[in-house]
């Protein structure tokens, strides 16, 4: 199953990334997006070996270029039977999470102070983030700009705890994607 492979591809792509960002002794986030792009361009480079070894078959890899440009023009009602269960189960857990990450808003002295491990909440918050983007993945195909570009568009349009500005991002995520698919 396609969303199986995906969201342990999507766990053990982050865990590979904290792996690599947990060997600098000084740890801002500029160090992790840099080991991000590197990582992500390594895995492209990769991928597109494995493509271009796929050439006996000419149509599974244009199948594979067609499903690595993202989009719902290949999707079916049973992929999404499929990650319906994996997508609400970490749904609804992010939003368990939204509370304790309304509390984080207001600093990590103080939503320590009021007995939330941060430790534990972001690696919550990666492990559900990693199988929403799994799932979203196996769905449409990897959508880099939309996971990049929509949240600061949304936050440019919306004031709003992250609560709000999660639904506010999901409805603007899937409307630009149907407009994209559209076009």
């Amino acid at each position: 199953n396609i969303t199986i492979f995906s969201i342990s591809g999507s766990l053990l792509s982050t865990l590979l990334l904290l792996g690599f960002y947990a060997q600098f002794k000084s740890k801002n986030i500029s160090k992790l997006l840099l080991v991000g792009i590197s990582f992500s361009t390594f895995t492209s480079a990769i991928g597109s070996l494995v493509i271009s070894l796929e050439d006996k078959n000419p149509y599974k890899s244009a199948a594979i270029y067609r499903w690595l440009l993202g989009g719902f023009h290949s999707t079916e009602w049973s992929f999404f039977y499929l990650s319906f269960i994996p997508l609400f189960l970490a749904l609804l857990y992010s939003f368990k999470l939204s509370y304790k990450l309304d509390i984080l808003c207001l600093g990590e002295e103080v939503s320590e102070s009021l007995g939330i491990n941060l430790k534990t909440l972001k690696l919550t918050c990666l492990i559900t983030l990693s199988v929403l983007l799994g799932v979203v993945t196996s769905f449409v195909g990897p959508l880099p700009f939309i996971g990049l570009i929509v949240p600061h568009i949304t936050r440019s349009l919306f004031v709003a705890g992250p609560t709000t500005f999660m639904i506010y991002t999901m409805v603007n995520s899937i409307s630009l994607i149907l407009i994209a698919d559209l076009l």
